[in-house]
This record gives structure tokens, sequence and C-alpha cells, in this order.
């Protein structure tokens, strides 16, 4: 089976979810191929090489590509109103229409590869920006089977074209069962809705990772930005290394707000004790997970649901302190997998506390964790969604616009 993958930039430093997704379909005996709309990123070398990718091919982004792009659409001027015209009609705000016009000369290049190489399966990875292919593939090649992803931020992004391929499409997947409504609201029928958990490689974290704790570790992880309040996670940590002498911070990953959280941990005398390591490979932050007794997570950005980064921790046996997001509820059960939290800084602070003056409720609930990850999110079982979906649909396909 071949299946094309539609994405935005590919690979992505938050987006391990998507490379680990590639690789297990490859190692399944999938036949795919990555196209993105944008230009590759300086790094992406780099992120090819530390997450294993060398043999994927990847199409990003390039000016040749888009001028190849632009006379495509000049020699099928017909397909190239149309697409205009289904941009205007299904757009409100004219910064969507300008976007999706700029976006165009790429899309007609992914489109022409697509026709040229006939893959059986055409998935949408992100369902914004990239249902304008989409769009192509159900009015002019509806022999090939169209699927497309719904997740977080397409639903908060609310871009109108991803609504009408979606409803058209011959299946729509998400990643938390929370978005079913939301996505039905758009007018998708239910029985057209497949929930699959993003998964993670459970063979990346070993059964000796409890051995390797280090007391009084305490791990976060994501982009240093605002929203995911790292901020407050160094002002909780205060709190507790006046407590615990010995406990330790590890921040992993980077962002604007990286200045600005060192100074704010100088000031509050703790700076010895916190490691800012910015963005690093999976196979450091999972030495890193290993080694952690907490592992807290405070965002509140909008477009989070069941984050990989908590499943990554959860799989190393750490205890993860989680905010209140949509959705977490089908990933962390409140003391007994972990512990959801409202965000205040002492209450946090004082659970810290609780945690590390009772050691056997960290095993009790590091070794929970552990087993629900394993038994509800391990990648090779959670890809077979998508394979049975793409294999039942070339059987009875049924999308068109």
């Amino acid at each position: 089976m071949k299946v094309f993958y539609i994405t935005m930039q590919f690979p992505v430093p938050s987006e391990t979810f998507a490379s680990n997704d590639i690789k297990m379909l490859i190692a399944k005996g999938i036949d795919v191929q990555v196209f993105s709309l944008l230009r590759s990123l300086k790094e992406s070398k780099k992120l090819i090489h530390e997450r294993s990718l060398q043999d994927v091919p990847i199409s990003n982004s390039t000016i040749s590509k888009n001028l190849k792009g632009i006379f495509y659409g000049i020699i099928s001027f017909r397909k190239t109103i149309n697409i205009i015209k289904f941009i205007i009609k299904n757009n409100r705000k004219i910064s969507e229409i300008i976007k999706s016009l700029i976006l165009l000369p790429r899309i007609l290049s992914i489109y022409q590869s697509i026709i040229n190489n006939k893959p059986n399966v055409v998935h949408l990875f992100w369902g914004h920006y990239p249902s304008l292919i989409g769009y192509l593939i159900l009015k002019y090649n509806p022999e090939i089977v169209l699927t497309t992803f719904l997740g977080a931020y397409d639903l908060e992004m609310k871009y109108k074209p991803s609504e009408v391929i979606a409803k058209n499409a011959s299946k729509v997947f998400t990643h938390a069962q929370v978005n079913v409504i939301t996505i039905c609201d758009m007018g998708v029928k239910l029985d057209n809705i497949c929930v699959s958990y993003r998964g993670v490689d459970i063979n990346n974290l070993n059964n000796k990772g409890l051995l390797r704790k280090k007391a009084g570790r305490i791990v976060c992880a994501g982009r240093l930005i605002e929203s995911k309040r790292i901020k407050e996670v160094i002002k909780i940590f205060s709190k507790v290394k006046n407590i615990f002498p010995f406990a330790s911070l590890v921040i992993l990953g980077d962002g604007p707000q990286k200045h600005d959280l060192q100074k704010l941990a100088v000031q509050l005398g703790v700076s010895d004790s916190i490691q800012f390591k910015g963005h690093v490979s999976q196979k450091e932050v999972f030495a890193d997970f290993l080694k952690s007794e907490i592992f807290i997570f405070m965002s509140k950005k909008k477009g989070e649901r069941l984050p990989n980064v908590v499943k990554e921790a959860m799989l190393a046996r750490s205890i993860c302190l989680v905010s209140e997001t949509p959705g977490i509820g089908e990933l962390i059960s409140d003391g007994i997998t972990g512990y959801i939290i409202k965000g205040d800084i002492d209450e946090v602070a004082n659970k810290i506390s609780y945690i590390f003056n009772n050691k056997q409720e960290l095993i009790h609930i590091g070794l929970n964790a552990r087993n629900f990850i394993v038994n509800h999110f391990d990648i090779e079982k959670t890809i077979m969604d998508y394979i049975n979906v793409w294999e039942d649909t070339l059987v009875n396909k049924k999308n068109v616009l």
C-alpha cells in the first residue's frame, strides 16, 4: 500500500509523534512518502538523523517546486479556478484567504506529484491548510482514498475548508474522545470518526527505569512560551527546594522565554539546582525521564490534548502532575496513574512534598502509569487503526465531493 502523508512541515522539533507514526508505518510494510506545504527547517537534517528518518522520502517546499506548481496551475487552468473559488467561498476571513492563496503553488505541485505517482491513500496529517489538497483529490481523483486528521489545533483554528473535506473524506481520525462531539458538530457522521490515540514507542524505555531514578529529580518539558507556564514550574520548585535541599529541576525545551526564566531562577536563588537543557534529542529526553521522580506539565495552551510528552514520562514511571486540559481524564486517572492539578502554585508544591515523603506511593503510581501506557498507547497497536481503516476503505471506498 502506498500512502502519501500531507503535513505543514516535516520533521519539526515539537512533532516527534509524526516521525514515530511514519517510522512505524514503514515497519509495518507501508510505503510512505511525506509532503510538506512549507520549507524545511534549518535543523531538519539534524532531526532526520536523530529520528532515523534517512530512508523516508520527504518533499518540502522549494522555489523550484512552487514554480512547477504555478506552471501546473496555468496548464490546468480550470482546476486552479475551481480551487480558488473553493478557498474564497469557504473562508470568512480575508487573512485566511490570503494565506491559502500563498500556499496554492505548493498545493498544486503536491497534487501534481499525487496524480503522477498514484498513491492508494492520501492522508492529511493536519486538517487545516492541507485540506486544500483534499479538495482536489475528492473532486478530480475519487479513486484515491482520502483520510484526514482533526486534532486540537485544527478544531481551535476552525478553518472552514477543513470542515467541508472532513464531511466528505473516507474517514476522520482524531486523537482523543473529547474531540468527537466537536467533530460531529461540524457535520461529520459519528460512524465516520475513528478515535486513535497517538501512541508512543514503548521499546524506547526499558524496565530498568525505576532503578535509575535520582532522588528529588523533577523534570518538565515543552516550548518555553507563556502558555506552557514554565515560570510557574520554577516558582513551585523554589518552594520545594526550601523543604527538600536535595531537589533538582531539569527543563527540556527552548523558546523565547528562556532568558527571562533563567533570570527568575537567579532571583529565586535556585539557579544552581536548575538545568536548562534546551532542545535535546528524543534519546536524551528519555534518559532524563528515566531519572526523574516527578514530571510537571502545567500548560494552559488551548490546543493541548493528551500530550505525548506526558505519556513518555508515564512510561518512564515518573509521577506526573498534569494541568486540567480537555480530555486529560482519558490519560490520567487522578491519584491512580498520576495527578490532575488545578495549577495553583502552593497546591502543586504541597503535592510534590507529599510524594517526596511517601516513596512507596511513588513506586505504586509510577508502575500504574507505565502499565496504562503499555496497554493503551503502544504505537505498534495504535498505528493499526490507520492501516485497518485504509485497507477496509480500499475495498469499500466512499470519499466523494
